[in-house]
């Protein structure tokens, strides 16, 4: 172990095999739809086809309900499902049902406008990824995981993080993962390879417990990230610089990517495999010195930091050198900074997913995985957008609602802009305006709203029913607010059901009243006073 000493490691000069940026194929639709249908490929899509009809005739008697409205599965089938699918993650609801419940205040027009509810059922109900050999294949493997997603699409810069991610899951598989510490506690746990700048995802790994993983010597956390940054992956070899947190770190680890030219930079616990005994040493030493103070030791090629904060930490490196013209503190802020920039590659990815994720309950659990991979192949595509077209001002939200119209056939609804101060919105079919009454009747909306009886003399042309307009009160305009639409339409469709009750009134004759052959008697105390006064009982 050096101490002080002026030696440095040697620094790789990055240069991948595939210059950095985004790769697509000639006269490739840089669209919403398209930059999406880069991560389904047409073969893939057919797959879900095929495995999604053979397994309806396998199921088609346990689920007759659904069978009765399925139908083979088309391209425009599976993207309008997908596109049902992304639509509920940023229009949240109780139950998808009641998208397409009429009478409901969550009713969704759009979404019953694309796809029936029943059609919708059933090709949820029936979707299949994987054909019937091969699952049977992967049971007796004890494997049931079989996810596949194309996303070397676009190639990083020269930094990477690795970080876990967590899908939202209680479900009854036997890779569920519980981590205390986090956000979402129960569900799956894939291992990730991120753009430490833009957050796009390169690479994943579901993880399947100790039972579905087989472990080498160096332990589970050297295995992740030699999984991930593999030489089939196109990243060793190529001068990439990798940051990870402390669950990660081992010296083994930073030798066997350092021999294979990938620099590694990370904070380290005092608990992993070979940690030295006089970093020990010296952390216990520095934690009675006052804050800001540090040093650097090396051996070999890794770089070891020690820094005083609020707590001693500890930085492993083979990218920055131990020793320049720089000051211990100076080097320590450079290291930092780097640190703190690169390491949240994932942090950024997770972000993206969170604010429109798509989380429903399934049967079954794959569907889960199902669900994440559509909204990590969304956020995939936003990425992509915002680096072909820089000069877009086009938000997270907006890329995903026309995403979803792409995928639907659905035209752009343009919705006429109403004024300011809530006043009816314009239409330039029918005109709402006040006509002057012969007789005074009850108002609609006080009626509605307020549960009393107003009278009045002014009825609105168009909707033709009694509203209010008076000095204290502005029933028109409420009338035709849009916030008001609802009612607004139940008590349209009220009055022309009454209105046409009364048509066939009119047309019907009237029947006679058939004559009383027997006196009316009534009960005590049902007479009325003459007069105004208060009513009282009469004696018979």
């Amino acid at each position: 172990m050096d101490v002080n000493d002026s030696g440095c490691t040697n620094k790789f000069a990055f240069s991948p095999n595939r210059d950095a940026g985004i790769y697509l194929p000639p006269n490739a639709d840089t669209s919403e739809r398209g930059l999406f249908e880069l991560f389904f490929s047409d073969d893939m899509v057919a797959e879900i086809f095929r495995c999604s009809d053979e397994y309806t005739q396998d199921m088609k008697d346990k689920k007759p309900y659904a069978y009765k409205h399925y139908k083979s599965m088309t391209k425009e089938d599976f993207y309008k499902l997908v596109g049902i699918i992304i639509h509920f993650g940023y229009r949240k609801i109780p139950q998808y049902r009641f998208a397409w419940r009429q009478k409901c205040l969550c009713h969704d027009p759009f979404v019953a406008s694309v796809m029936s509810r029943n059609r919708f059922d059933s090709l949820l109900a029936f979707l299949h990824v994987v054909d019937k050999a091969t699952e049977a294949d992967l049971k007796k493997k004890k494997d049931n995981c079989c996810f596949t997603l194309w996303l070397i699409v676009a190639m990083p810069d020269a930094e990477i993080s690795i970080d876990e991610r967590m899908v939202q899951s209680k479900a009854r598989f036997s890779f569920k993962q519980y981590i205390k510490n986090k956000p979402t506690k129960w569900g799956f746990k894939l291992w990730c390879l991120c753009d430490a700048c833009t957050g796009y995802t390169n690479n994943f790994i579901v993880y399947r417990g100790k039972e579905g993983e087989s472990m080498s010597t160096h332990g589970l956390s050297y295995d992740v990230v030699m999984k991930l940054a593999s030489p089939y992956t196109p990243y060793m070899n190529q001068g990439y610089r990798l940051y990870m947190d402390n669950f990660y770190t081992s010296p083994q680890l930073l030798k066997d990517l350092y021999a294979n030219e990938v620099h590694g930079t990370w904070t380290m616990a005092s608990n992993r495999r070979g940690y030295l005994e006089q970093i020990k040493r010296t952390v216990s030493d520095y934690n009675q010195k006052p804050r800001g103070s540090g040093v650097y030791m090396r051996k070999d090629e890794i770089v070891f930091n020690v820094w005083k904060d609020t707590k001693c930490v500890v930085v492993a490196s083979t990218e920055h050198p131990g020793h320049s013209e720089n000051t211990v503190e100076q080097n320590w802020k450079e290291k930092g900074e780097h640190y703190n920039k690169y390491m949240g590659g994932v942090d950024r990815s997770d972000q993206l997913l969170k604010y429109y994720e798509v989380v429903r309950q399934t049967k079954k659990y794959w569907k889960t995985i199902f669900f994440h991979l559509v909204d990590l192949a969304t956020v995939n595509a936003f990425i992509l957008h915002k680096i072909v077209a820089p000069q877009s001002k086009m938000s997270h939200y907006q890329f995903r609602e026309n995403l979803v119209r792409a995928l639907c056939c659905a035209p752009e609804v343009i919705v006429p802009r109403s004024g300011s101060g809530g006043r009816p919105a314009k239409d330039t079919t029918v005109k709402h305006y006040l006509i002057q009454g012969t007789k005074r009747v009850n108002c609609v909306y006080c009626k509605t709203v307020h549960q009393k009886r107003q009278l009045c003399s002014r009825t609105c042309a168009a909707c033709k029913v009694p509203l209010c307009f008076t000095r204290n009160r502005d029933c028109f305009i409420k009338f035709h607010h849009r916030n008001f639409q609802y009612q607004r339409e139940a008590i349209l469709q009220n009055s022309t059901d009454s209105e046409s009750s009364e048509e066939q009134s009119v047309t019907s004759p009237p029947t006679p009243e058939p004559m009383r052959t027997t006196p009316i008697l009534r009960p005590p105390g049902s007479f009325k006073a003459k007069g105004r006064g208060k009513r009282r009982k009469m004696k018979w």
